[in-house]
């Protein structure tokens, strides 16, 4: 049987689906019953929560308002709050907290990499978390992500969920369930020292970390990614918390998550592209599959941009064609791949407690939102390739 050189890809494609999610469901049945424990329960170094800040004079309040409100030791906490250049009343709000914990700095606008950078260089805690300026933290949160400090972790990650709104849209609950598959993926991610970003909105670090690699690129688009990746490379392992909460707030309308996501992919190609030379057995599963299912993923949806392009200049639209017409085995791993990828979604969820989701948003997941996110890695590989400028 003679293959078109695009259904060969389609196969290609299908096989590294389903390759990922078997080694991800292999990961989930060896380790299963690891996912929430911890080792260390008696950790209590000095804590700096760093939270940068740019115009956030309707939020800045309550995230402050959230880190008081942990159940840890006072005398052990302090806020840095680094006010990036606000043009609005941000600095006025912070000053509003009477707490001798809180520490305005003001600074000329620079970014959110140099605001952190300037903030952990003040900060005097042992271990320094990372805070976005309209995230609200949960109050055993620090505590939970403390007891996963041991060893050689460098850096531990939250459980990021999209903050509750009674008027939420159908984006937004789309982007809370992709939130929670996140979660629980990055757990397995971190049970083969694999994770490969220390999300914004909430992370912690080890102070020295900081002094032997250097801080967060303040040229990099993606700077929580490209920390992470670099903690990787300097062979730290870093853990992740299913029960540290922090809830952020996302997207309202298409215009927005599309620049989003935009930013994310073309930052993510970037750093995947720096620290490729990480393929390697010295890098362990991290290098060996993580890293390396990353650069082919890429080196598809380039190979297939370009044969989409190439389709229309001609005027062939096989990638139109009804599949209804005819039944080829390509059609039939793609129906595996729908059930697999909608029961591997149903784990996740209550693996993490979370089976309140209407199975619509489930089935609407993985049949629009995930095609949605694909089409958005296009659009990043093209202007990437292009050599558009990346825009905030």
């Amino acid at each position: 049987m003679n293959l078109e050189p695009n259904r060969i890809v389609e196969y290609v494609m299908m096989f590294c689906v389903l390759f990922f999610t078997t080694v991800m469901l292999l990961i989930y049945l060896r380790h299963r019953k690891d996912l929430n424990r911890t080792k260390r329960t008696n950790f209590e170094p000095t804590i700096s929560v760093i939270i940068p800040a740019y115009n956030e004079e309707e939020t800045i309040v309550d995230t402050i308002r959230s880190v008081l409100a942990s159940e840890y030791p006072k005398n052990k906490l302090e806020i840095i709050v680094v006010n990036d250049g606000s043009k609005d009343r941000t600095s006025e709000s912070v000053k509003q907290i009477k707490d001798k914990r809180v520490k305005l700095l003001n600074k000329e606008n620079s970014g959110k990499a140099n605001s952190l950078n300037y903030g952990i260089k003040r900060a005097s805690g042992e271990i320094i978390i990372t805070l976005d300026a309209d995230s609200y933290i949960e109050p055993q949160s620090i505590r939970k992500m403390l007891a996963y400090f041991n060893d050689d972790v460098a850096a531990v990650t939250s459980a990021v969920k999209v903050k509750e709104e009674s008027n939420a849209n159908f984006l937004e609950k789309l982007q809370k369930l992709e939130y929670l598959f996140t979660i629980f993926n990055r757990r397995l991610f971190a049970m083969i020292n694999g994770v490969y970003v220390t999300p914004g909105p909430f992370s912690a670090f080890r102070r020295e970390i900081f002094d032997e690699i250097g801080g967060f690129d303040p040229n990099n688009i993606m700077e929580d990614q490209e920390i992470a990746l670099r903690i990787q490379a300097a062979n730290y392992r870093i853990e992740s918390c299913m029960d540290a909460v922090v809830y952020t707030d996302v997207p309202k309308d298409f215009s927005s998550f599309m620049k989003q996501r935009e930013r994310w992919h073309r930052g993510g190609f970037r750093n995947v592209m720096k620290y490729s030379y990480t393929i390697s057995p010295k890098y362990g599963d991290f290098g060996l599959f993580v890293m390396l299912y990353s650069i082919l993923s890429i080196a598809l949806l380039i190979i297939v941009s370009i044969m989409v392009a190439t389709a229309l200049s001609k005027g062939n639209m096989f990638f139109l064609e009804n599949p209804m017409l005819y039944v080829e085995p390509i059609h039939i791993i793609s129906a595996i791949v729908f059930i697999v990828t909608i029961a591997w979604t149903v784990i996740a969820l209550k693996e993490m407690k979370e089976m309140n989701v209407k199975k619509r948003y489930i089935i609407a997941y993985t049949i629009l939102y995930c095609y949605l996110i694909t089409l958005f890695m296009f659009i990043a590989i093209f202007k990437e390739l292009k050599g558009e400028k990346q825009t905030w």
